[in-house]
């Protein structure tokens, strides 16, 4: 049982891993920012995710010495 289990999950990762790369290979190819503009949005970004990590690291006081 436990190895027909294995399987059965093994072919399900396989699966979904052949659907991730067709999906992923029929997508057109993003473009850079081009403008000083749209460059500044995506620093902003950046730093915005940034200081939600610091913040959300605040949750566990002492886990990060």
């Amino acid at each position: 049982m436990n190895r027909r289990f294995a399987l059965i999950q093994a072919l399900i990762s396989l699966v979904a891993l052949a659907a991730v790369v067709w999906w992923a290979s029929h997508q057109e190819a993003p473009e850079l920012p081009r403008t000083f503009g749209h460059v500044m949005l995506l620093v902003l970004a950046a730093a915005l995710y940034a200081g939600a990590t610091l913040v959300r690291g605040e949750r566990w006081p002492g886990s990060c010495t």
